[in-house]
């Protein structure tokens, strides 16, 4: 339990010799950025049954006119 406290709570200047130089061995990789692509649309039929379960009023609303 103490060991993951001190791993937790430790400062990064305070850091042991072997453990100073296995930072110092890691090696960071550039990666260019490449946004992402536009694809066109391919339906998978969702809006059809969206269309068929759709509400459509077939009667006028009626509107009460009051004194």
């Amino acid at each position: 339990m103490m060991s993951a406290i001190n791993n937790c709570c430790r400062l990064p200047g305070c850091l042991s010799q072997d453990e100073q130089e296995e930072e110092e061995e890691i090696e960071e990789v550039y990666v260019p950025y490449t946004p992402p692509v536009a694809r066109p649309w391919n339906s998978l039929g969702s809006e059809l049954e969206i269309d068929e379960e759709t509400v459509v009023e077939s009667r006028k609303k009626v509107g009460f006119v009051g004194n």
